[in-house]
């Protein structure tokens, strides 16, 4: 039995190898990563590139899997515009996009099954009165 979690696809090559070579003359080894879906989480909304993201040992956080699936769609338009909204287990959180990241222990590891909304809800302020003309922004 040869353990390779964490390692890279040559380093688990070379480990493989070397379990066998006591067994195999000239043993060759090739490994490839398979997609795990139970390994996942689903990214949507209003992301460049809405997707099941696949979770490697780095520890994804909220921001890197938005950032995986393209970031937010609206890029020119100010950060406190958009909602995250973390399902997970049956239960929502939801956080405005500026705070996670601003506040680093906001931007949480996320867990095999989460799912990431992102949402862009546009402010808008109307200004009636004196200001020489009425406009909406």
């Amino acid at each position: 039995e040869v353990h390779v979690a964490g390692l890279t696809t040559s380093q688990a090559v070379e480990a493989i190898t070397t379990q066998l070579k006591g067994k195999s003359q000239s043993p060759q080894v090739m490994v490839r990563i398979a997609t795990d879906i139970a390994n996942s989480v689903m990214v949507y909304g209003a992301v460049q590139h809405p997707s099941r993201i696949s979770l490697t040992p780095n520890r994804e956080r909220i921001l890197d899997v938005i950032a995986l699936a393209g970031g937010q769609d609206h890029p020119a338009q100010a950060h406190e515009d958009y909602t995250v909204r973390l399902t997970r287990n049956g239960r929502i959180a939801e956080m405005p996009l500026k705070t996670i990241e601003i506040d680093p222990q906001q931007n949480i590891v996320v867990q095999p099954g989460d799912r990431v909304q992102l949402t862009f809800q546009p402010r808008s302020f109307t200004v009636f009165g004196a200001s020489g003309r009425v406009t909406q922004t």
